[in-house]
């Protein structure tokens, strides 16, 4: 299954980040709860948006420096199964 990482939605007048790093590239295998990218959010300082499963990171959409607003795909991450397989080899 593939997730849309997006980056979050902070509360009002939050709603424009910059992203300070990205601490994947495309076929990086991560762990639930891995540091994916970090945004700079204003006066709230930065903001770590992380793996919701383990999987492999299939496209990057941002680089450093890029500006996003919330609700924007960061990067496509694909649940793998244990052992680091891909859960569907069907599903491209």
């Amino acid at each position: 299954m593939r997730h849309k990482i997006r980056a979050p939605e902070v509360g009002e007048g939050e709603d424009e980040f910059e992203v300070a790093s990205v601490k994947v590239e495309e076929g990086d295998l991560v762990e639930e709860g891995d540091v994916l990218v970090v945004l700079l959010c204003g006066e709230e300082g930065q903001n770590e948006v992380t793996a919701p499963v383990s999987g492999r990171v299939v496209d990057v959409k941002v680089e450093e420096g890029d500006s996003v607003a919330a609700g924007d795909i960061l990067l496509l991450l694909k649940e793998v199964a244990e052992g680091g397989e891909d859960e569907d080899p069907s599903e491209g």
